[in-house]
């Protein structure tokens, strides 16, 4: 699965565009920095699509993107930067079921990779909101990703950060 291994960029780290609301994920080390582009992308639970686009110019940073409701969880997972989004607006997902691929963003400016958050409360401007107000405007939204899979019987050994920058 995808989501095996952490990468660049850790839950609310202070980024030049406002704070990262979650992970940067990788594939296996040793790819290079585009190596995992087109990998599958799978939904980490059971859920329904409350958004999808396809239009890679939707969001200046966040590019093709999906944001996918877990009532049985009473989170939301987004997941961005993707080359292709392979579902639909309502469609139900269940885990581990492919819902795109991995992409650069909208500008294609960055490496290949996912961004992953977990949303525990709903976003209150848009769906591509990355946080205001520092760590303070963000941790009421936002819980870091790796708490999320540990609530949810995923292991610390499960997740590897790729350049250490992430500590786990």
């Amino acid at each position: 699965m995808f989501l095996a291994r952490s990468g660049t960029d850790c839950y609310v780290k202070d980024k030049r565009m406002g704070i990262h609301t979650g992970w940067d994920l990788n594939g296996p080390a040793g790819k290079g920095p585009d190596g995992d582009l087109g990998d599958p992308i799978v939904s980490v639970a059971d859920g329904i699509v409350e958004f999808a686009t396809q239009n890679k110019g939707f969001s200046p940073s966040w590019g093709r993107l999906i944001i996918i409701r877990h009532p049985q969880l009473g989170v939301w997972t987004r997941y961005a930067h993707m080359s292709a989004v392979l579902v639909k607006t309502g469609e139900e997902v269940k885990a581990g079921q492919r819902i795109g691929t991995v992409g650069k963003g909208w500008a294609e400016q960055w490496p290949a990779h996912l961004h992953f958050d977990v949303i525990k409360r709903q976003l209150p401007v848009s769906t591509y909101w990355n946080g205001i107000g520092g760590e303070a405007g963000v941790k009421p939204y936002f819980m870091n990703p790796l708490d999320f899979f540990m609530q949810n019987g995923w292991k610390r050994e499960d997740f590897t950060s790729v350049n250490g920058a992430c500590p786990l």
